[in-house]
């Protein structure tokens, strides 16, 4: 159990001692980062994003020669690319768009 400490000021009475915050704990709070995503998921996410542009864009021009082949890449890519967008929009992000915004026209 920890006792306050007390003082005696110039006219011999106690006094209690300043409970106001200290410079230790200004700058503790200082040092407190906000919290951020971290730079390997966000690194990711925008890797992914592109790769699924470019397997979009690879399958486009490629199409003639494999029609087939390149559909199934053009759609590979687009749900990389859904998948990427979302998860850095919606999951990674901190201030989340309101639904009527993402929905609106």
């Amino acid at each position: 159990m920890q006792q306050a400490v007390t003082a005696r000021d110039s006219g011999g009475s106690l006094t209690e001692p300043d409970r106001s915050t200290g410079r230790a704990e200004l700058r503790r709070g200082r040092r407190r980062a906000a919290k951020r995503t971290p730079l390997l998921g966000s690194y990711l996410g925008y890797a992914a994003t592109f790769v699924g542009a470019g397997l979009i864009s690879g399958a486009i021009v490629h199409h003639p020669l494999d029609p087939a082949r390149y559909t199934l890449i053009a759609v590979v890519g687009a749900g990389v690319f859904l998948f990427a967008t979302v998860r850095n929009e919606f999951v990674l992000t901190k201030r989340r768009p309101a639904a009527r915004r993402v929905w609106a026209a």
